[in-house]
């Protein structure tokens, strides 16, 4: 049994999702977990490093000279050494349990890591307000343990959301071998940064 911290930890959980363009052949969960002790150190990096090559705009609508430079910088931002997680799947619509999937098993891994009690704030990019309820419930049956839930932030609002929007269609473009992002980074180095869960 993992010794734990009697104080709790502060979560911050970034999530953003691609795919839903596919009608279910293809879905994929992009999740940012930062510790309340790092997050303004972390935007203040990312935001730099979104100025220096995409800027803010989304990822489908970068070029690929930004969207390289951009995958190149930030693999290098220590802060996100294991914090960042996706989940991929084939074959199904049924988005908002999905995610409520995704976030559980993030924050399950990541409070192992911090072997720590802890309480997380999810911002989930883009969700409907209709879909609370059920994100909510999903997590509750996760025995996730949450503080709040925002959903109706749009990744335009916020730089780490903007990241996970970035790093879903990277992940996505990786696992549908585009030559860009196949040429950019081999399979180990992804994996050391991309967390699959």
């Amino acid at each position: 049994m993992i010794p734990y911290q009697t104080k709790s930890k502060k979560l911050y959980v970034y999530v953003d999702e691609s795919g839903q363009d596919t009608r279910g052949r293809f879905f994929l969960v992009s999740i940012i977990i930062s510790e309340k002790e790092t997050l303004e150190e972390l935007r203040s990096k990312i935001t730099a490093l979104e100025k220096d090559s995409k800027g803010k705009s989304k990822w489908t609508k970068t070029n690929h000279k930004n969207k390289i430079k951009f995958i190149q910088e930030i693999i290098g931002v220590d802060l996100l050494k294991n914090n960042v997680y996706f989940s991929s799947y084939k074959n199904t619509i049924a988005y908002t349990p999905l995610v409520a999937l995704a976030i559980g098993k993030a924050i399950i891994d990541k409070s192992k890591k911090i072997k720590s009690r802890y309480k997380a704030n999810v911002i989930v990019d883009g969700l409907r307000k209709s879909d609370k309820t059920l994100m909510q419930n999903e997590l509750k049956n996760l025995d996730i343990k949450y503080e709040k839930i925002k959903v109706d932030l749009r990744d335009e609002q916020e730089v780490l959301l903007r990241l996970a929007d970035a790093l879903a269609g990277f992940v996505r473009d990786y696992i549908e071998n585009e030559k860009y992002a196949i040429g950019l980074i081999n399979k180990d180095r992804f994996k050391r940064f991309f967390r699959e869960i």
